[in-house]
C-alpha cells in the first residue's frame, strides 16, 4: 500500500507522477459545445404564438349557449328565513312537564 497524506485524493506516489508529466506532449483539444444555448431570435420565435389560425377562424360556425346558473345567491327573504330561529316548539311548550329542582348554597 502507499502511503497518503491528510485530506489527499489519492495515495503521494500518484501525485509525484501527474507533476512529472512533460505539458509539451500533450495535444490541444478545443471544446465543442454539445447542446448550445438557444439565440434571442429563436427564443423570440417560441414565444410568438402562431396566429393564423385565429385570422382565418369562421364565427357563424359556432354555436350559441346560454349561461344557466346553477347555484344562485340567496335573495334577502331566504337569508332572513335562515337567521331568524324558529320557535314553532316554544308555543306549543307544556312546561306541567317540567320537574322542581331545588339549589345547594
Amino acid at each position: 500500500m502507499s502511503e497518503t497524506t491528510p485530506n489527499s485524493d489519492g495515495p503521494t506516489e500518484h501525485r509525484s507522477e501527474v507533476a512529472s508529466i512533460d505539458d509539451s506532449k500533450l495535444k490541444h483539444v478545443g471544446a465543442e459545445e454539445k447542446n448550445p444555448l438557444p439565440t434571442a431570435a429563436m427564443l423570440g420565435e417560441e414565444l410568438m404564438p402562431d396566429r393564423s389560425e385565429v385570422a382565418s377562424f369562421d364565427p357563424s360556425k359556432l354555436k350559441h349557449v346560454g349561461a344557466e346558473e346553477k347555484n344562485p345567491l340567496p335573495t334577502a327573504a331566504m337569508l332572513g328565513e335562515e337567521l331568524m330561529p324558529d320557535r314553532s316548539g316554544v308555543a306549543s311548550f307544556d312546561d306541567s312537564k317540567l320537574k322542581h329542582v331545588g339549589t345547594e348554597e
